[in-house]
């Protein structure tokens, strides 16, 4: 989640635990915590509650991050003071929303460029194989994924390259969106 967010331009302070994360909250007043729930020395839920109880950051939006799929967690973020959750795996367009919704954050892709058609050179089996992996890398916001896959492509033909080449230029904008329009079109 830190290295998507520090790929798309957002400034990222990361703690190896909870006590270690109120400390830097203290110190740099964040816009944003993302608290995960599951740590060694402090559970996400104390460290929350500890950094609602401090004026000096009580007044920071603390959003949950969990794989914890109880249905009685929700509640327990909202009780410890959680402004929202996030489950794992974080889902980019998931995060982005969050970032939006709390603190007005848009995030702006360079991509006005229309979506060239997918060449037709590449056979379906192989289109659709290309497809599935980036629609996978792209709901797990996995920046690096879909760039592995953009240079495997690369590698290729000349259609293959072309798509490649489109697939690395989206990844580079971070438009999510037109990454998904373009593995639509592979597959049809």
């Amino acid at each position: 989640m830190a290295g998507l967010l520090a790929s798309a331009g957002v400034n990222v302070i990361t703690a190896a635990d909870g006590l270690e994360g109120i400390e830097l909250a203290c110190l740099h007043r964040p816009e944003i915590v993302f608290m995960d729930l599951k740590m060694n020395d402090l559970d996400g839920l104390e460290a929350t509650r500890r950094l609602a109880r401090d004026p000096a950051t009580a007044t920071i939006p603390v959003v949950a991050v969990t794989a914890s799929a109880l249905g009685d967690i929700r509640q327990a973020v909202r009780d410890a003071g959680c402004i929202d959750y996030l489950s794992k795996p974080i889902r980019v367009q998931s995060l982005f929303a969050v970032l939006h919704t709390h603190l007005g954050v848009q995030f702006v892709s360079g991509s006005d460029r229309p979506a060239p058609t997918a060449p037709r050179a590449i056979d379906f089996d192989r289109r659709v194989a290309v497809a599935t992996r980036l629609r996978n890398a792209v709901a797990l916001g996995d920046v690096s994924g879909i760039q592995e896959l953009a240079e495997a492509l690369r590698q290729g033909d000349t259609a293959e390259a072309a798509v490649g080449e489109r697939i690395s230029r989206l990844a580079m904008d971070f438009d999510f969106g037109g990454l998904s329009e373009l593995a639509d079109s592979l597959a049809t």
